[in-house]
Order: structure tokens, then sequence, then C-alpha cells
């Protein structure tokens, strides 16, 4: 596996999981880190035991798909994850709502080590949030593809500019389920399809 660093960002309900749903087909070996239930038709644990166990025992497995949803989930669960996770090779971590566990000027040790170190070992990560001016600044110095969805808040078009030299106006005229997606320096629109 490449060690893709792909960041998806936009508004509520533009189409962020959709297109995440509709990505993930193309990785054999993907950890879903599931935040509001929106991945539960994937084999899903609710617990961090019953995880772990899975977890463990897909290791020599050369396709799966395992989400972990818990509506109670806290800080720790997510920590023994990127934890368990630093452990594995050639997976894709996809990790919904990053901005509960980070910030623009703070990522956890263990979700850091897999930014750091995740390409010696074909970690992958996908990345979603709907602020993208709170994205791990480490994150975004690593960042191979971004997605972007439509925003209006100031702030975040002034960051995604930043990253990728997305325009205001692009980004502020999307509709939902349209993105531009800036990959190796080239900037290209495209659609998601329910």
């Amino acid at each position: 596996m490449k060690n893709e660093v792909i960041v998806i960002t936009g508004q509520r309900g533009t189409g962020k999981t959709t297109y995440i749903h509709n990505h993930i087909s193309k990785y054999d070996r993907v950890i879903i880190f599931d935040l509001l239930g929106e991945f539960t038709n994937y084999e899903t644990t609710h617990d961090i035991k019953t995880f772990l166990q899975k977890f463990s025992k897909k290791k020599k497995e050369q396709f799966f798909y395992l989400n972990y949803y818990n509506p109670k989930t806290g800080d720790n669960d997510f920590l023994v994850i990127c934890e368990a996770i630093n452990r594995y090779e050639d997976i894709l971590f996809v990790v919904d709502e990053l901005d509960y566990f980070c910030n623009a000027s703070y990522s956890p040790r263990q979700f850091s080590e897999i930014i750091k170190r995740g390409r010696h070992q074909g970690i992958g990560l996908m990345v979603a949030t709907r602020r993208p001016h709170e994205i791990p600044r480490l994150v975004t110095s690593q960042v191979t593809e971004f997605i972007a969805f439509r925003h209006l808040e100031p702030r975040d078009i002034n960051y995604i500019r930043e990253i990728c030299s997305i325009e205001e106006d692009d980004v502020k005229s999307l509709k939902n389920y349209e993105y531009i997606r800036w990959i190796e320096g080239r900037i290209e629109k495209g659609k998601v399809h329910k």
C-alpha cells in the first residue's frame, strides 16, 4: 500500500462520508474509526476489547474491513486503536471527524506516530473533518490528496487556499456531493454518487 495521506473536508451533509464509502473499496485492508455510526455496514465492533481481538486475528488476512463504532467513544479508545495500528503493516486507517481528537496544534503521540512512520509500514491515512483549519499541521504537511466539499466560512476557505491553491469562489459554489480534488499539484472537480 502506498503511504497516502488523504484529507476530506466540507460542511455537514455535503458528501464527505459518501466519498469515503465510495473510495475505500480501492483498498484491501481497512480500519475505520467511526465516531457517528456512519460505517456500520462493515464488520463493526462496539467495545475496544472485541476490536483488538478481531484486529489481531486479521493480521495475516489479505482482505478485510473492520469498523470501530461506540456512541460513547472517548479519547482513550482512539489512542488504543492508534497504538494497535502502529504494530501492523499495509492498512488504510480511516478517521471520520478527526477534529474530535486533534486540532491544528495538537495530535496525540499515538496518532502522530502513524503519520510520521506509517510510510515504512505501508499505513495509509484517510481523515475527514468539517473544519480544515483544525487539522493537525503534521497531517497537512504530509497530505498527498486533499478533497474539498463546499465551505462558506472564510477561515476554512483561506486555509484550503493556503494548502492547495483552490480558489474561494470554487469552494463556495460547490453543490452537495460536488468536490474539488487536489492531488500531486493538479486540481480537478468531481461528484460523488449515493
